[in-house]
């Protein structure tokens, strides 16, 4: 901010987290009916959320949180809907 010649500085802080990397190795299979969505571990992560959408949609909704496993069974699929999925690794920071 000026005023009058003199500046006056401004101080903001700022704090990034970096979250867990995203996971890789993703892989989809059918089980009796159901789709079960596997994927190698990340390193420094705590947990996995799944979400999904179907196709021609934007948003995604959540299936399941803060997993420590990685393997997902999504037993509430409909024949003949595709679907999509997203797999987020989270840190000690979220």
């Amino acid at each position: 901010m000026f005023s009058r010649g003199r500046f006056f500085p401004l101080v903001a802080a700022l704090a990034v987290s970096v979250a867990a990397c995203v996971p890789t190795g993703v892989a989809l299979s059918e089980s009796s009916g159901s789709l079960v969505l596997t994927w190698s571990a990340v390193a420094g992560a705590t947990a996995y959320d799944v979400e999904r959408r179907t196709l021609g949609t934007s948003t995604f909704s959540a299936l399941a949180s803060d997993l420590t496993e990685t393997t997902y069974t999504d037993d509430t699929v409909v024949q003949g809907t595709t679907y999509l999925y997203r797999v987020i690794a989270k840190n000690a920071d979220g």
